[in-house]
């Protein structure tokens, strides 16, 4: 019997090939959560980079003389505690605060703004993720 529904009702019943499509359905959450999960870790170490660094500079500043107290030098030490290359380092906007007196809680506030945390090319995160981290110490007393 070859008939029309003969055709159709072998294709229905064949199994062959259902691996393959089991296979990639289950390939595309397996990779979703992969590169993800890549993506996510990246985008806290860089985050924890950049506390670091500013924490670096908040400390130094904070050990740093009242009467030889310089932005310029907390910035540049900021931004060089930071791991990863020159061009990194360059990048956002270094600002040292000092507040306060001698005898009134002195203290010093480094804050580094627009940092890009993630790239917009990120294989899950599709937007640049721009961070602001703030230290902030008490001034040692000479």
């Amino acid at each position: 019997m070859s008939g029309p529904g003969t055709t159709w009702t072998r294709f229905f019943r064949d199994e062959q090939g259902t691996t393959m499509v089991e296979f990639s359905i289950a390939a595309m959450l397996v990779f979703v959560l992969i590169f993800g999960t890549i993506d996510w870790t990246r985008f806290h170490y860089n985050r924890a980079r950049l506390k670091h660094a500013v924490r670096e500079g908040a400390l130094y500043a904070a050990r740093m003389s009242t009467d030889l107290f310089n932005t310029a030098s907390v910035e540049t030490v900021t931004r060089n505690a930071l791991v990863g290359s020159a061009a990194e380092r360059a990048l956002g906007t270094v600002e040292v605060l000092s507040t306060g007196s001698e005898g009134d809680d002195p203290r010093v506030q480094v804050t580094w703004r627009d940092f890009p945390l993630t790239r917009a090319t990120s294989l899950v995160i599709k937007t640049a993720k721009l961070d602001v981290v703030t230290a902030e110490f008490h001034v040692e007393q000479q």
